[in-house]
């Protein structure tokens, strides 16, 4: 991951330095189920503009091949903002999972908040998806084997 060190003011006026990495290092996972809608990405660029420090304290996770597997929303937020550099504080990288533990973060990441490709979560294990808290079940409409998707956390 590229980073680069700039300097900058604080309150105090005191100059510290800052770690910034280039957004464009980072990669979408194209095979994360969660689907990424219109009004609420519009609401986490508003949620950004007014409160940037939430991404210090919710940063985007990142695999070691740069990733993500929590947070591509607001990587798209972040990219529609216009930033080309971020502060590394702002990325997470998660270098000690297992491809299980992997997969298993990104459903419970979005458990709460998804809406969730059908197409892609097909791939997934139905068992392993219940597991990590995603509760699956098939509809009425077999014949379309449509899948209802609520989650158990509150």
């Amino acid at each position: 991951m590229i980073k680069n060190v700039f300097l900058r003011n604080d309150k105090n006026n005191n100059y510290k330095k800052q770690t910034m990495i280039e957004l464009n290092e980072i990669k979408l996972n194209k095979d994360n189920p969660r689907k990424i809608n219109d009004t609420s990405l519009k609401k986490l660029i508003d949620s950004i503009k007014s409160f940037p420090k939430m991404l210090e304290l919710r940063p985007i996770v990142v695999d070691t091949d740069n990733v993500i597997i929590g947070g591509n929303m607001r990587f798209r937020a972040l990219q529609k903002l216009g930033y080309k550099n971020i502060p590394d504080e702002w990325i997470k990288v998660a270098d000690n999972l297992t491809e299980e533990e992997r997969k298993h973060f990104i459903i419970e990441d979005n458990v709460n908040f998804g809406v969730w490709d059908d197409n892609l979560l097909k791939n997934w294990n139905i068992d392993d998806l219940k597991m990590w808290g995603l509760n699956i079940e098939k509809s009425q409409t077999e014949k379309n084997s449509t899948l209802d998707y609520t989650s158990i956390y509150y």
